[in-house]
Parts: C-alpha cells; sequence; structure tokens
C-alpha cells in the first residue's frame, strides 16, 4: 500500500481520515468521483468498526491503507475487532413509504459505492479491501 493512517477507536478520528484521504487524492490526482466513493465507504466503514467492533478487545487496532490501482484506487481497513465479514449480509430490503429502521444501510452504501469489496480474517485482524475504479474519462495519476 502507499500510505497508512492508524487510528485510534474514536470517531472523532473520522475527520482526522478524511483529511488524509483528501490529502492523498490531491497528491495523486485522483479523480473527484472516486475519492468520493472510497471516503463514503471508509467513513462507514470505520464508524462502524468504532461503534461496533471493539466491545471486547483490550488493546483495539486500526488502520487504514490506500494505493494506486490500474484504473483507481484501493483502499484496505484492518482492525482487530470482532470478526465480521459485511459481504456475508445479506441485501436489505427497501423501504416503502413511512418504514423507518436501522441497519444494514451502509452496508449497501459500501456495495453500491465501490466497484469491488472483499473480506477475509488473517489471524486476529479484519481486513476488508475496496476498490474504486475511475470512469473511463479520468485516470488516476501515479506521483
Amino acid at each position: 500500500m502507499d500510505a497508512t493512517l492508524h487510528l485510534k477507536p474514536d470517531l472523532s478520528e473520522i475527520a482526522r481520515m478524511n483529511l488524509w484521504l483528501d490529502d492523498f487524492a490531491k497528491v495523486h490526482s485522483v479523480p473527484t468521483d472516486v475519492a468520493a466513493n472510497i471516503k463514503l465507504c471508509l467513513n462507514e466503514l470505520v464508524a462502524n468498526s468504532i461503534s461496533y467492533g471493539f466491545e471486547a478487545v483490550a488493546d483495539p487496532k486500526l488502520s487504514v491503507s490506500l494505493a494506486l490501482s490500474d484504473g483507481g484506487l484501493r483502499a484496505e481497513l484492518r482492525d482487530n475487532g470482532i470478526p465480521f465479514n459485511p459481504t456475508d449480509q445479506p441485501e436489505v430490503a427497501p423501504l416503502s413509504e413511512g418504514d423507518f429502521r436501522i441497519g444494514g444501510f451502509g452496508i449497501k452504501l459500501v456495495r453500491d459505492s465501490a466497484d469491488d469489496v472483499h473480506y477475509r480474517r488473517d489471524g486476529k485482524f479484519n481486513l476488508l479491501s475496496l476498490l474504486c475504479l475511475t470512469t473511463q474519462d479520468n485516470e488516476v495519476q501515479k506521483a
């Protein structure tokens, strides 16, 4: 990976992550749509890891890595929280008018925003890899 950011298990860290993502995108000329999709996905995933993944973990570890990939940007979220594979979760049913419920929509958002999502468990760590591709009109430039 080209860059890695280690985060504390605190929701306030999302703001720091967003600044880091913006800097990376600017330095590497990542198209706006790709940067926005990665940011949207990582905001949701990091918030979920912090909010739900570390309840029984004595020494929480959380990091985000970014790498330029052929035609896009790859991100990897790594945490030592409870095992959780978001790609195994069922699709949520669309809401009908007047229907309000919590849960499942963040995973749908990630599936809809990323071009590729893969999960694996490596020892005590969840590893979630995302790829957001550029449109044909934009190319990610390697610095």
